[in-house]
């Protein structure tokens, strides 16, 4: 059996979408592929190695995959330690491919090992969501060895077609493919009542008290007391959180905004936004929920509302669809290649609270509206983003590589 060394900055339980997306994948293709990783060990409590199968069980990993949790002052002293951690298993393990994860840290780790082993194909996934000239910051002075990651890889996996011609820009000289990150259709099913068949007549009263009566079948917005604008994405500036405070401004009273995230530095300026704007009552960023829970907190919701300044793909978006939300975005980054305006969702302008105000009014005052985007949406989902149709892409692309 074939090894494959993972290099990821994070890894479960401390992950996003981009991170548990390759972890998806390598229990779907466990079987033929042997995978080991090596991941930034974020607390000392977590152990330096473990069964990859088994998460929180210490396995002495001779013969069975493993995760590497490796240590360091911060995310470059991480990079160095990682790559002599590479250099041993490899020495050890005789790795067929290594398989990074994200081009900045886990690429350079990456990058030196394939200059130190040439012969070892390297697979570079693209999951960034910042955009270009963010990321070129963030690498500063080592942009020259960051574009010649890309000359160098035998092959570039990218979440969308944005990434992929990313990847072009950056140097790649081969054809970049497009796998997404996958949807556990099963596991974000609605599981609220809002979801649930109901044919009562409800009036939305708008904020200058008029009323528009709605009759909802299978969803329902929660109109009682309160509508409900939900959102799961940390709480930096390329998620635009600022652009749906502002938003509210610009609707009914009962329209309010919860978000909740595991990173991110701006909660204090946005509550602060929230009170200057006089809507800090109807704005509520709460802490982070492991990813089992996410499904339940989406099913509190209405309308999935992210007006994204960047995006590498968006499965945050997918994971809403997934669970019967409608959806408000923006055509930025790999959010095209799965939102048609009016299809599976609604766009709205980029930096334009009134355009992301508008998107929602639509979306209160038209169930016919609500009703057909959700519906393009699930079955969009269904037929293109599943964990078993990403993991054929994979398998197919994995297999010629090493064929």
């Amino acid at each position: 059996m074939k090894r494959v060394l993972i290099i990821s900055l994070a890894w479960y339980p401390f992950e996003s979408g981009a991170e548990s997306s390759p972890r998806t994948i390598t229990e779907h293709l466990g079987d033929e592929y042997q995978f080991d990783v090596i991941t930034y060990r974020f607390k000392k409590e977590w152990s330096k190695v473990e069964s990859l199968t088994q998460p929180h069980k210490t396995a002495l990993c001779n013969g069975q995959s493993c995760v590497y949790r490796v240590g360091g002052v911060n995310k470059y002293d991480w990079m160095i330690r990682a790559f002599f951690k590479a250099m041993f298993l490899h020495r050890k393990n005789a790795y067929s491919l290594v398989w990074p994860i994200m081009a900045a840290y886990a690429g350079g780790v990456a990058y030196w090992f394939k200059r130190a082993y040439p012969q070892v194909p390297l697979l570079l996934t693209l999951q960034e969501g910042d955009p270009l000239e963010h990321i070129m910051r963030r690498v500063g002075f080592t942009r020259p060895f960051f574009c010649d990651l890309f000359r160098r890889a035998d092959a570039v996996q990218a979440i969308s077609n944005y990434l992929a011609d990313l990847a072009k820009q950056l140097g790649f000289l081969g054809l970049p493919v497009v796998v997404p990150n996958g949807v556990d259709i099963e596991k974000f099913k609605a599981r609220n009542s809002k979801h649930e068949t109901n044919h009562k007549d409800q009036d939305l009263k708008n904020k200058n008290g008029d009323s528009a009566s709605l009759q909802t079948t299978d969803y329902k917005l929660k109109t009682e007391k309160e509508i409900v604008l939900i959102n799961t994405s940390r709480l930096v500036y390329k998620n635009a959180h600022d652009i749906v405070i502002r938003a509210l401004v610009h609707l009914p009273e009962q329209v309010i905004y919860e978000n909740v995230s595991q990173q991110g530095d701006l909660r204090d300026e946005l509550l602060a936004l929230a009170k200057r704007e006089g809507v800090a009552h109807r704005v509520f960023l709460e802490p982070a929920l492991s990813l089992d829970d996410i499904p339940a907190w989406l099913a509190t919701g209405d309308i999935f509302v992210r007006p994204s300044r960047s995006e590498g793909l968006g499965t945050s978006f997918l994971e809403a669809m997934a669970a019967g939300l409608p959806v408000v975005a923006t055509p930025v980054g790999g959010i095209p290649d799965f939102l048609a305006d009016g299809v599976t969702g609604l766009f709205a302008k980029v930096d334009d609270p009134e355009s992301v105000a508008d998107c929602v009014k639509r979306l209160i005052a038209d169930e016919q509206l609500r009703e057909r985007l959700r519906e393009n949406a699930r079955r969009m989902v269904r037929e293109r983003y599943t964990w078993d149709v990403v993991a054929i892409k994979m398998r197919a692309l994995l297999s010629s590589i090493l064929a």
